[in-house]
């Protein structure tokens, strides 16, 4: 009957244990988290696309998260999430997300051009009051 009782709990409730998350709110905090789940802290707001040099002026995402080191990092959509981003603009909020490192644009083919960079990819999000 014990058997069957430790059995039981390790299947079914013995892993009690929390995710933890980092949460960061500077570019730094995110460079040590690549690619990992965690939160990120900020100011939403609309995308600023560069000025000058490749890209310039193009609108490659809708926003982006103002850090608190004053990087701005593009925000969008993690897979089968639907997040209404608008309701959060210029707010002060948190999100769920992966710090993602990588191809963020382009990459389809082979031959096609692509750059390589950061991105979060938020699972949801709520504004600091």
């Amino acid at each position: 009957m014990k058997t069957l009782l430790i059995i039981a709990l390790c299947l079914f409730g013995l892993n009690t244990k929390k995710e933890h998350y980092a949460t960061c709110s500077t570019f730094k905090c995110i460079e040590n988290h690549k690619n990992q789940k965690g939160m990120v802290v900020g100011t939403l707001r609309k995308y600023t696309p560069n000025k000058s040099g490749k890209g310039a002026g193009h609108m490659f995402w809708d926003y982006e998260i103002l850090l608190s080191d004053s990087t701005a990092i593009p925000v969008i959509e993690a897979p089968r999430f639907h997040l209404d981003f608008k309701a959060f603009l210029g707010k002060s909020v948190k999100m769920k997300c992966t710090f993602y490192y990588g191809v963020v644009i382009g990459g389809g083919h082979p031959e096609a051009q692509a750059a390589t960079g950061w991105r979060i990819d938020a699972e949801n999000i709520q504004e600091i009051k």
